[in-house]
């Protein structure tokens, strides 16, 4: 397991939307559909996160499991899921993740190379709207993507999340 720590301070939608633009964060348009919704604010004050970034596999899962388990899982090691406007927030700071070996982003139907999923809870029940947002450094570009999926879904053990640190 690999922590993070995150300093935020009080940012509305708008201002994570300004940041990555300024920052130059490449969004698919699953990422924008994610950051319209109305259950995705900003953090309403500065504080301190702590966040752990590990493949499934170290929570328990080494042959994978469902996203419905992930919670379970997390929770055990005393993580919970992120909240919504995390997720843009750590692609802004973390500048330095490792580049993906393939440059193909999309249409897989798994986590793709180098993708660190950020675990939150889903903001609709549809299963065509995205499911949450990841990270991923293609080809020198920082990209935040958002991803769909249902809840039969099979994560990879190999694959690394976030989580929330309640600690």
């Amino acid at each position: 397991m690999k922590e993070f720590k995150l300093s935020v301070g009080p940012i509305d939608k708008e201002g994570i939307s300004a940041a990555l633009r300024e920052g130059n964060i490449c969004l698919n348009g699953y990422a924008e559909a994610y950051m319209s919704h109305p259950g995705f604010t900003g953090p309403i004050g500065a504080e301190e996160i702590k966040l752990v970034i590990c493949p499934l596999e170290e929570l328990g899962a080494a042959e994978g499991c469902t996203f419905g388990k992930i919670d379970g899982l997390a929770a055990r090691r005393g993580l919970r899921a992120c909240r919504p406007w995390v997720g843009p927030l750590l692609r802004l700071a973390m500048t330095e993740q490792e580049m993906s070996r393939s440059s193909i982003l999309s249409g897989q139907h798994k986590a793709p190379d180098g993708a660190v999923t950020v675990f939150s809870k889903p903001l609709s029940g549809d299963d065509a709207f995205p499911k949450g947002l990841y990270l991923r450094h293609v080809e020198g570009r920082l990209w935040l993507r958002g991803y769909v999926c249902d809840g039969l879904h099979v994560w990879s053990g190999k694959d690394l999340f976030v989580f929330e640190n309640k600690c």
